[in-house]
């Protein structure tokens, strides 16, 4: 088919326009179902792919909160809130060690460990943190930038006091929410609230319960071994550049050979890239299963616009016999698929919207959390309806030029 041959007078095209949408209206049913599966795949899309940039948004943005000046020193395989502090390898020596490295502008360390807690007879098992209470606090909260909302900090020397997150306040992590001066047993050991955290965000940050130092150790039997190491890169130097002299240093330091080190040294980017790299594929392989979707609605547009032109035979040759030529016959019926196509991506693009916006309501209601919060770009929603409507015009390609090569003679005596 020759481009050129075609007119593209603007008028034409908008009366072409005309008799598509009042054969689609004529045949809304079918019209409905054959759109279906084009708004299904473009709803998935639209949803998995908002949520996805969402997640990844605020997963940088608490990254960038951390600062890329910052390397999180642990014992391998001891990351995760609510493993004892016990079961890492890294002590108060590693700590002091590393903090006369003259790369390290600051250091500090916490402990973290899961407890047993009692409030009103009910029992919860939840991560207990014990944080700087002395100049190491600045550092301290630029790594978790929490702000207490009602109450005061801990201070040195707070025994038996405790800040914990919002969640105890409003959410219900107790059959009632707490209250300033209510008294929790950890441990066996009753502990009073001096205040609580504005909402971070993740449900589990939000569940967290913080104590000084000195307490945790009692409570815990903890001696010299600490949890987590925070080690803040001077100005100007390059963090992976720290991070591999740290490494060096620590293995020697602990008398371990290369390749045997007990310990991990991770960067803020180290940890996004990997977070981002997992989200990539995760978002990939969810735009492909939408992706079959789309095929399907893709088949079904063609074998729509191939009945069309089934039952439009005569039509076609009435259009011919007054001069209609097989270009505008052709881009009639493209003109027909193509909208089918569009008006199927833009109820999906609506669809995914709503669904995905209804995933943020939940999270925020039922998970509290603002992890899942959609992210919709001019790039996805107008690639989206460019694609869907790609697909609809591609799918009546050759429905569209069997329409177009009907003999006028053959097409008014078809019955």
């Amino acid at each position: 088919m020759n481009l050129r041959k075609f007119n593209f007078n603007t008028a034409l095209i908008l009366e072409y326009l005309e008799l598509v949408v009042n054969s689609l209206r004529k045949r809304y049913l079918r019209t409905t179902l054959t759109m279906i599966g084009i708004f299904i795949g473009i709803a998935a899309v639209v949803a998995l792919v908002s949520l996805s940039e969402g997640l990844k948004l605020a997963v940088q943005e608490q990254f960038e909160a951390l600062g890329a000046d910052k390397l999180i020193i642990s014992y391998r395989g001891d990351v995760v809130p609510g493993l004892s502090a016990s079961s890492g390898g890294l002590t108060l020596k590693d700590y002091k060690f590393i903090k006369r490295l003259k790369q390290v502008e600051n250091t500090i360390y916490w402990y973290f460990d899961s407890a047993k807690v009692v409030f009103k007879d009910q029992t919860l098992f939840l991560p207990v943190i014990a944080y700087p209470t002395d100049d190491k606090q600045e550092l301290f909260n630029e790594m978790w930038y929490f702000d207490i909302k009602t109450g005061r900090t801990l201070k040195k020397n707070d025994k038996y006091k405790i800040n914990t997150g919002i969640a105890f306040f409003e959410d219900k992590v107790f059959l009632d929410n707490l209250k300033i001066r209510d008294k929790l047993t950890i441990n066996g050991l009753d502990f009073k609230i001096v205040g609580y955290y504005e909402r971070v965000g993740n449900s589990q940050d939000d569940k967290n319960i913080f104590i000084e130092e000195a307490t945790f150790k009692e409570l815990f039997n903890v001696d010299e071994q600490v949890s987590i190491m925070v080690a803040k890169v001077k100005p100007s130097l390059k963090p992976s550049a720290v991070a591999n002299i740290i490494e060096k240093k620590l293995r020697e330091f602990r008398g371990l050979k290369e390749g045997q080190e007990d310990f991990v040294i991770q960067s803020s980017e180290e940890f996004m890239k990997a977070v981002s790299d997992i989200l990539n594929i995760i978002q990939i392989v969810l735009v492909g299963i939408a992706g079959i979707s789309l095929f399907v609605g893709g088949i079904g547009i063609m074998n729509t616009m191939y009945t069309a032109v089934t039952e439009r035979t005569k039509e076609v040759g009435i259009m011919k016999a007054i001069g209609a030529r097989n270009e505008d016959i052709f881009l009639m019926f493209l003109i027909e698929s193509g909208l089918l196509g569009f008006s199927g991506g833009l109820i999906g693009i609506l669809i995914g919207m709503g669904f995905a916006k209804l995933v943020e309501y939940f999270a925020l209601s039922i998970l509290k959390t603002n992890l899942l919060s959609p992210q919709f770009s001019g790039f996805l929603i107008l690639g989206s309806l460019f694609f869907a409507s790609f697909i609809g015009a591609v799918s009546g390609t050759f429905p569209a030029m069997q329409a177009s090569k009907l003999a006028p003679i053959e097409a008014l005596r078809y019955e």
